[in-house]
């Protein structure tokens, strides 16, 4: 029966058999060999090739298990070089350069695309030699760029710091910030509207200017979003900005070819601020501000609200009627003077006739306790008298290679400019202005932009000229006096007054100085709380009792406000205006404004109408009124031939000034006005 199993058993079966048989012993033919033993032999074989099979897949099995865990740490290791973390709201994925931010409720609310022209070379960690190892937050890509990135973190926000370096001449760092639907703001260029950013197309343009060009305008890089971000780029960094230029509807940052001015490559660096709103974003930043950049306070005293007008004269011959005309207008707190009052720049001295003028004209001004305001630069001129002393000092910059002055014009003079950063220089200079102090009785210096060229160098190799008015703000800082800055550059940090122009807007029915409130309320969210309101190019025009009435105003809810003497300001129907104006300020604007200034000093005196309520998306598009603090809303006619005008009321209950008509807010309300002696404004009820 064994037998015929076996027989018919499958044919492979029968050649394992034959190979099985084969491999037996001989044996003498007299020896038999049974069935059973041959079958017991061949299920020894068996049972050994099925043990080695075993031992077989056993060996795969734990090779393929130890793949997969190498696998699986390799995939862990390269996941954590593909992307950068900082906590759980900030990513950047690598291979892809995009970045996301998020909220608190795990949204995104900003999304970039970082290193738009890198192009497919390595990466890894930056290696740094100082500490020998991996840097977990730096990635190289060889040969052409690194980025580092940095997180400064508080309770409640954060903020991220962005470093670009280049490591070939050949690559521009190029950031693109998605626009989305939320409403921005920030300065791009002065033909477009800023309060909030929109309908603009806008490429490359360079946000600082190229020197010596002037600057005739305040640039501060920073943009807000609706959405609780800010971007802020360093002071150092020259750059370009680009806005809605494709598809995607970006916001691009780059470096560009300025950059000599700051280090041997192109480099970019920005910080993006978050908060959980738009004014919480606001606070960040500014605590960023001062904590990284230095601030520096000025004399808080005399850096204060400006209760009356600052008066100006164009040259020496203003100074002969200068007198009667302030006794027929109102007080004034200082007298700004023009700016050729030396025989040279840098000279430092009054001409002798002009001194001799101010003189005779101080104790005049000094029963309204008005005071001089001086314009200053630190430019020297080759005929000045200092020039010699600055260049056997070495007081002044010097060229790239740092070998000799560097020499330049400026408003039709060549000479050269005073190194800021050199100790010696700053001690010589502070010594200058405390003789012209000793002199007059001075009360504020006003700082004139000179145009530096870029290549230049300082004695601090870190600075640069976009550093100039901060560094200016700062030496002048160890005087007692009032600093205003005619232009700003960047941030200052520095309790300072900054200027703020009124240009002309023309239209097809009127003229209108729409401008004026979008520019101010970005001054005040870039922290310049003390703004004073110039009358600009308005004293160009022929300018009509009705402007002059509306611009008045505004700025009487100003921290300060400067304007010449007019002859519509003789007239005595305008005489009485401005006497009820600078009483309306004096009894309702000064005193809030200096109870602010004690009580909020975090915040802009002047805001905008989203700041008691950040989400209010009918107040984030408003560009023509303004908050003073949270309890004056000023609602103000900014074209002439208009007696009317619509009124967007945040939350609250608001009487009108003119009428003491009480009305709900978050609503929108039409106010006429009878007359120009009736002031566009508004005061918060008290519950």
């Amino acid at each position: 029966m064994q037998q015929g199993k076996e027989s018919s058993a499958p044919l492979m079966r029968e050649r394992e058999n034959e190979e099985v048989l084969s491999q037996l012993p001989l044996v003498l033919p007299s020896t038999k060999i049974s069935g059973v033993n041959a079958s017991e032999a061949i299920h020894v074989q068996e049972n050994k090739r099925r043990k080695r099979r075993i031992m077989k897949v056993a060996v795969y099995l734990m090779f393929g298990l130890i793949v997969v865990g190498v696998f699986s740490v390799w995939l862990f290791h390269k996941d954590s070089n593909e992307s950068v973390s900082m906590g759980s709201r900030f990513k950047f994925t690598v291979k892809a350069r995009t970045l996301e931010i998020q909220n608190a409720a795990g949204d995104g609310v900003l999304y970039a695309d970082l290193g738009m022209h890198l192009k497919a070379t390595p990466y890894e960690q930056c290696w740094n030699d100082e500490i020998n190892e991996y840097e977990i937050n730096c990635i190289d890509w060889r040969k052409m760029a690194e980025v580092h990135f940095h997180k400064n973190e508080v309770v409640t926000n954060s903020c991220y710091s962005i470093d670009w370096t280049a490591l070939s001449e050949e690559f521009e760092a190029e950031d693109c910030f998605y626009i989305q639907t939320y409403n921005w703001f920030g300065f791009l260029s002065d033909g477009h509207s800023t309060w909030p950013m929109k309908d603009i197309q806008l490429r490359n343009m360079s946000f600082y200017p190229k020197y010596p060009n002037k600057l005739d305008r305040n640039l501060v890089p920073y943009w807000l979003s609706s959405a609780g971000v800010s971007i802020v780029i360093n002071n150092n960094t020259p750059f370009s900005v680009s806005w809605n230029i494709s598809a995607q509807r970006q916001l691009c940052v780059a470096a560009t070819k300025s950059y000599k001015a700051i280090s041997a490559k192109p480099v970019l660096r920005y910080t993006i601020c978050q908060g959980e709103d738009m004014q919480q974003a606001y606070y960040r930043t500014k605590e960023f501000l001062e904590e990284f950049l230095a601030k520096t306070p000025l004399n808080t005293k005399m850096n204060d609200i400006i209760p009356h007008p600052i008066y100006y004269v164009t040259d020496e011959s203003g100074l002969d009627t200068i007198k009667e005309k302030i006794a027929s207008n109102s007080k004034c707190s200082y007298l700004e003077l023009f700016s050729d009052w030396e025989s040279q720049y840098g000279d430092l001295v009054f001409k002798p006739e002009v001194f001799t003028k101010l003189k005779n004209l101080q104790t005049s001004l000094s029963v309204d306790h008005c005071k001089y305001m001086v314009p200053i630069s630190a430019f020297f001129a080759f005929k000045s008298k200092n020039f010699e002393i600055g260049i056997a000092n070495k007081y002044f910059v010097r060229d790239e290679m740092n070998l000799a002055t560097e020499l330049m014009n400026w408003d039709g003079h060549e000479g050269a400019v005073l190194d800021i950063t050199n100790q010696n220089a700053t001690s010589w200079y502070i010594k200058q202005l405390s003789n012209l102090l000793n002199q007059l009785d001075i009360g504020a210096f006003k700082l004139l932009h000179v145009d530096i060229p870029s290549l230049i160098s300082f004695q601090n190799t870190n600075a640069s000229v976009l550093d100039y008015p901060k560094f200016f703000a700062k030496m002048v800082a160890k005087l007692n006096v009032t600093m205003v800055i005619e232009n700003v550059a960047g941030f200052m940090l520095n309790e300072a007054h900054v200027v703020v122009h009124t240009n002309m807007n023309f239209t097809q029915e009127s003229r209108c100085f729409d401008k004026v409130v979008p520019e101010t309320l970005m001054l005040g969210l870039e922290s310049y709380s003390l703004i004073i309101a110039d009358i600009g190019k308005l004293i160009d025009f022929d300018i009509t009792e009705e402007l002059l009435t509306r611009w008045l105003q505004i700025v009487i809810f100003y921290p300060g406000y400067r304007l010449p003497f007019f002859p519509v300001m003789s007239d005595q129907v305008m005489n009485r205006r401005v006497e009820t104006l600078m009483r309306l300020r004096n009894q309702v604007v000064i005193p809030y404004l200096q109870e602010l200034r004690e009580n909020q000093e975090s915040d802009p005196l002047i805001r905008p109408l989203w700041w008691p309520e950040p989400e209010d998306d009918v107040a984030q598009v408003i560009n023509d009124q303004f908050l003073v603090g949270d309890k004056i809303l000023v609602t103000p006619i900014l074209c002439e031939g208009v007696n009317y005008r619509n009124v967007y009321l945040p939350r609250g209950n608001w009487q009108a000034g003119h009428s003491g008509i009480v009305s709900e807010g978050k609503s929108w309300i039409q106010v006429h006005y009878d007359n120009l002696d009736q002031v566009p404004y508004f005061t918060l009820v008290e519950d």
